[in-house]
């Protein structure tokens, strides 16, 4: 949306942008999906944000896509949560 995608050339190697989905159970046997890219992941400073309704790094942006997201999981008994990874952006759609 809006990025251009990047080619590998001899002179420019690139990665290209790539998101995994995963699925698995953890200790309280709650299925959740993880979401996760290869990109350079959320600043701390952005993080400790996201999920504030209104709140937006874009120029045109609303900010309330995560914030809307969460409280849909919320009310349904489970959670979206960021984990913080290296190198890369992580959700976590926890189902209760």
């Amino acid at each position: 949306m809006g990025t251009k995608p990047q080619v590998d050339t001899e002179e420019n190697k690139t990665e290209h942008g790539k998101i995994t989905l995963s699925l698995a159970q953890n200790s309280t046997q709650q299925l959740y999906v993880e979401i996760t890219d290869n990109r350079a992941g959320i600043a701390k400073h952005v993080v400790e944000k996201i999920f504030v309704p209104f709140f937006t790094t874009k120029q045109q942006g609303s900010g309330i896509g995560l914030s809307l997201s969460r409280q849909i999981m919320i009310n349904h008994g489970g959670d979206l949560v960021y984990i913080t990874r290296p190198q890369c952006a992580c959700f976590r759609c926890i189902f209760g």
